[in-house]
């Protein structure tokens, strides 16, 4: 998904049962260089990116309403974000609210290599970058990571639940007790402290 050898391709969801269930997943990069935009991007018979950048945008949010009009939950996977920064870029709530408006259940992304906040957005969960998770990094930010676990039912998201961890050897480990009260502390003050616009409860 986001990729693929013509815009067709790249912005076509990938789709799968659950419990009954229809969801549709699509990813999309915001993150491309000005000078990258026109020979990263994918077009009509172009292999490339899906994008949310400049004009790309409309063709985004015309595959995701399209998806809701045959899936029963559409999730949008985005590479979003500020290498380094826990607080979302100030045009993300804005981003995330045009893709629920088009019909996107759950937005997430992913490309800050740190943690960024989750919750409640118009009606939909949001989550603005869930850093590294197989990673090489074994200390500091970059070595936070979890799990988000929703679970949905006709594209209504009916509990959520971040379990946090840290990168061990490569690979994501979840923390338990204290530790797991401690972490998840942390990561729900991101709402506060980025002012990011979304809340614990629908």
């Amino acid at each position: 998904m986001g990729i693929g050898r013509n815009a067709d391709e790249a912005y076509a969801p990938h789709q799968v049962e659950i419990n009954g269930n229809t969801v549709a997943i699509l990813g999309a990069t915001d993150v491309l260089d000005a000078h990258l935009i026109p020979d990263w991007t994918a077009g009509d018979d172009k292999p490339g990116l899906a994008s949310v950048k400049d004009g790309e945008l409309e063709r985004m949010l015309e595959a995701v309403s399209q998806a809701d009009a045959q899936a029963d939950t559409v999730i949008t996977y985005l590479h979003e974000g500020l290498e380094g920064e826990h607080c979302p870029l100030p045009h993300a709530p804005d981003l995330a609210r045009r893709l629920i408006d088009a019909g996107a259940d759950v937005v997430v992304g992913s490309h800050a290599h740190v943690l960024s906040p989750g919750g409640y957005l118009d009606g939909a969960y949001v989550h603005y970058g869930l850093g590294n998770f197989v990673f090489y990094n074994f200390s500091g930010p970059t070595a936070e990571t979890g799990v988000l676990q929703l679970t949905l039912q006709e594209g209504e998201v009916l509990e959520d639940e971040w379990l946090p961890g840290r990168i061990r050897g490569g690979v994501p480990i979840l923390y338990e007790g204290e530790q797991a009260a401690g972490a998840l502390e942390t990561w729900e003050g991101y709402r506060d402290t980025c002012g990011s616009e979304v809340s614990a409860e629908p």
